[in-house]
């Protein structure tokens, strides 16, 4: 790999993850952000649960039977206006509200206002009336009739519901938060680890407050946050394919442009060498007369039609992969019996190799016939044939069999060879492809003959595959299709 494609796919990589950490960073933010809405959601809640228990205590005391504890009236005067001089105290301009909550034998509860000044109260400072005058009813009620937790927790559950916060409640709690000490509980189920306290103060000037035990707020959060969640997941898992796609194409590039150079260049010295041979022949014919001499004349022509055909061979196969990578393949299929066409091949493959080779051909039945393209099955039977030879050892061994099963023609060729690495098995069948042996060159090869044999076998609907393990040679296993 060439150092700038190194540096490109480590800046792509490093960017990946910048783009992660500031998408994990905001949605970290995000996360705070609904947490702090959401604990501000349950404070009001607590108030719209807290104000229905109130009312819910006070209107059982107006039906109460005894009517002699109600008699009283609860009154709250607030000044609004600069505290900080007595001028501003005594001033026609000081503004007073007296508000009253009535509670008479007989009468009907109710609440009064009387405003005092010409200015308006702003919404903060009637926001800090309505809290003293709803403390100032608790501190009275409070002395009156114990606080119904029940009631609580049923309009703090429904307040809860309608502001979708799915967060069970485990215990609410009466508490003294001078003292750290608990006046009234109620259980409603068993408190669990992730338990989330939340405490309200109903009454400032003794410390008197709620302590509710909530489930954690992390599924209602997250469940809010499930859009950004989903949408964000997705944009990081296209991003991180698309790189691995654009990566992993680049490298299949790279090592296909690799193989093309090997293969140029075990080509271009496979066409000398017969162009060589036959210039010298032709030139020891014309220019040193040993053309006078028959045997010689012979001799150098035979070596001469030798080299041209090899050189025909190499060409052929070239423009034979140029035409079929362009152009549909089309099959002339005609009856073969595979014990003859096996017995034509083995003959040749003996009279071409300088070494012994011992054959052991088995085809069940022995009148075994096959239907497919003569001319291309031949050529890929003895591409098999000839890589057995030329990567088997010095005493070489072939196993040749075939037979039908379950409707396939199986044909198996078995060599004695060097072998395939588990790990290089996966690439032999590509184009151009040679399995690396390091700085050994004895095989000649372009790395086209498995691949044209898995062409035409595919073309007769079959599959080839092989198995094979280091020393120990290679079995290569055809199945095509009876029908």
């Amino acid at each position: 790999m060439k150092p700038n494609f190194k540096y490109i796919v480590i800046c792509i990589l490093v960017s990946l993850s910048i783009v992660f950490l500031v998408q994990l960073f905001w949605l970290k933010g995000l996360y705070t952000s609904i947490q702090v809405e959401t604990e501000k959601n349950i404070f009001d809640c607590l108030n719209i649960a807290n104000s229905h228990e109130l009312e819910f205590r006070m209107d059982s005391l107006e039906s109460s039977s005894d009517k002699d504890k109600l008699n009283g009236e609860i009154s709250i005067t607030q000044s609004i206006g600069n505290n900080d001089s007595k001028e501003a105290d005594t001033s026609e301009s000081k503004k007073m509200v007296k508000s009253k909550r009535i509670v008479q034998h007989g009468d009907t509860i109710k609440d009064s206002k009387e405003e005092v000044g010409d200015e308006e109260f702003s919404l903060a400072q009637f926001e800090k009336l309505g809290v003293m005058i709803r403390e100032t009813m608790h501190q009275t009620v409070d002395s009156i009739a114990p606080i119904r937790l029940d009631t609580l927790h049923a309009a703090l559950s429904t307040a809860l519901k309608a502001r979708e916060i799915k967060s069970d409640i485990y215990k609410i709690e009466v508490v003294d938060f001078s003292k750290d000490s608990v006046i009234q509980s109620l259980d409603i189920t068993e408190i669990k680890n992730d338990s989330f306290v939340f405490n309200y103060t109903f009454d400032s000037n003794n410390q008197l407050g709620y302590r509710v035990h909530f489930e954690a707020l992390t599924k209602t959060i997250l469940s809010q946050m499930l859009g950004i969640l989903s949408t964000t997941a997705l944009i990081v898992l296209i991003l991180a394919f698309a790189f691995w796609y654009l990566i992993r194409t680049i490298l299949q590039q790279k090592t296909l442009d690799e193989m093309k150079d090997d293969f140029t260049n075990n080509m271009t010295h496979e066409l000398k060498t017969p162009i060589a041979v036959a210039y010298a022949a032709t030139d020891a014919l014309l220019n040193f007369g040993q053309g006078d001499n028959k045997e010689r004349r012979e001799k150098y022509l035979s070596i001469n039609k030798e080299q041209l055909e090899k050189l025909s061979s190499l060409v052929e196969q070239i423009l034979s992969m140029s035409v079929e990578r362009r152009l549909k393949l089309i099959l002339k299929k005609e009856d073969l019996r595979l014990k003859y066409m096996f017995e034509i091949l083995i003959e040749q493959h003996r009279m071409k190799s300088e070494r012994k080779i011992i054959f052991n051909l088995n085809i069940q039945p022995d009148d075994l016939t096959i239907c497919a393209d003569k001319a291309h099955l031949n050529n890929a039977l003895s591409n098999l044939i000839d890589n057995a030879v030329k990567y088997s050892k010095d005493k070489t061994i072939i196993d040749i069999t075939a037979y039908i099963d379950n409707r396939y023609f199986i044909i198996k060729v078995k060599d004695n060879g060097i072998g395939i690495a588990s790990d290089k098995q996966k690439f032999v069948f590509e184009k151009f492809y040679r399995v690396p042996q390091g700085n050994k060159h004895n095989a000649k090869g372009y790395g086209i003959g498995l691949f044209y044999v898995k062409t035409i076998v595919e073309k007769h609907g079959g599959i080839i595959n092989v198995a094979s393990a280091i020393g120990k040679g290679s079995e290569f296993t055809i199945k095509i299709p009876v029908e």
